[in-house]
This record gives C-alpha cells, sequence and structure tokens, in this order.
C-alpha cells in the first residue's frame, strides 16, 4: 500500500470521529499542530521512528508530548493508535489529506496566489471571489510574492494552474515572433 493511500485512508477514520464529534475543525487544527511539532523536532520524531528504543519507552515519550500539546481524547487516542501501529510517520501526510478532505466536505478548495509584489485587501477579495465563481468552492487563498513574474498573477487550485503573468505573457509573444 502507497504511503498516501495510507494517510488518506487514517485521515478519513478521523474526519468521520471528528464529524461524530462535530469537532473536524478542532481536530484538524490539533493535528495540524502535532504534525508542525513533529517537523519542527526532527530528534523526537526520529526517536519515535528508532527501533533502538523499546516500544514502551517511544510510547512513553509520545504520551509526554500529547500531554503537553493537551490535545483532545478522541485525538490522543488516535495518535496512540497510530504509534501502534507503527504509522507514526505517515502523521505529516495523515495530517495533509485530513486538511483536503475536511476542505472539501465543507465546500472549500485551496488556493496558492503568486504575484509579483503584496496584495491590497481589496485586490486579494476580487482574485478570491472571481477563483470561487469559476471553481464553484470557497476559495482559501495562501499568497506568495515572486518578482521574477514580473506582473499578474499566477493562481495554483488543486490541479488547475491559472497563469496570467507577464512573464508567461512575454514567453508566448517570443514564441511567436522566432517561430
Amino acid at each position: 500500500m502507497t504511503q498516501g493511500s495510507i494517510a488518506r485512508r487514517y485521515a478519513r477514520a478521523l474526519l468521520e470521529l471528528a464529524k461524530e464529534a462535530g469537532k473536524v475543525e478542532e481536530l484538524g487544527e490539533q493535528l495540524r499542530g502535532f504534525a508542525s511539532v513533529l517537523a519542527d523536532n526532527p530528534q523526537l520524531f526520529n526517536t519515535l521512528l528508532n527501533p533502538a528504543y523499546p516500544p514502551g519507552q517511544r510510547k512513553a515519550v509520545l504520551v509526554r508530548v500529547i500531554e503537553k500539546m493537551n490535545l483532545d481524547t478522541l485525538m490522543r487516542n488516535f495518535i496512540l493508535l497510530v504509534n501502534d501501529r507503527r504509522r507514526i510517520e505517515h502523521v505529516p501526510n495523515i495530517a495533509i489529506s485530513y486538511w483536503e478532505l475536511a476542505d472539501d466536505l465543507a465546500g472549500r478548495i485551496r488556493a496558492v496566489v503568486t504575484t509579483a509584489t503584496a496584495l491590497k485587501a481589496d485586490q486579494e477579495r476580487v482574485i478570491r471571489d472571481t477563483l470561487s465563481a469559476r471553481i464553484g468552492k470557497t476559495v482559501i487563498l495562501t499568497h506568495e510574492k515572486d518578482p521574477g513574474i514580473i506582473g499578474g498573477v499566477i493562481a495554483q487550485v488543486g490541479n488547475l494552474m491559472f497563469d496570467y503573468s507577464l512573464r508567461s505573457q512575454l514567453r508566448r509573444v517570443r514564441k511567436e515572433l522566432v517561430g
């Protein structure tokens, strides 16, 4: 089984439990936070994965982390289950899959918008509204700056790419002129 399908299966199971408990957003944030702790502390992550440490010792470390984070009982049990099934290395991908599923459930989609300069609030709103109308879902924007695009905007929404950058337009003109 591929890592993506493992992560998706666990994410789907957690989402079902979260829906029943009415805690989809709360548990998603806790899962994201836990995944960040693992990413920000490679020594901790490696300790949890290292078979040189006995399973009981690794679990004790994990329990201390969970307690310090003050996680919901449902999240605590989920993380311990993932650990018991020796799938703790999949937590970052589980978090990504969880949010994809939660966004889909809520009718949202995430988009990365790249511009040469910072966007003003009204520009961001127009881009978000335009993308929402085109996609048919509420769009959550993340903004990145890349002076290399010269001007215009590039929007990555799921698998769709909308490239209205000046750099791309200049490339098209060059291609037409050169032949």
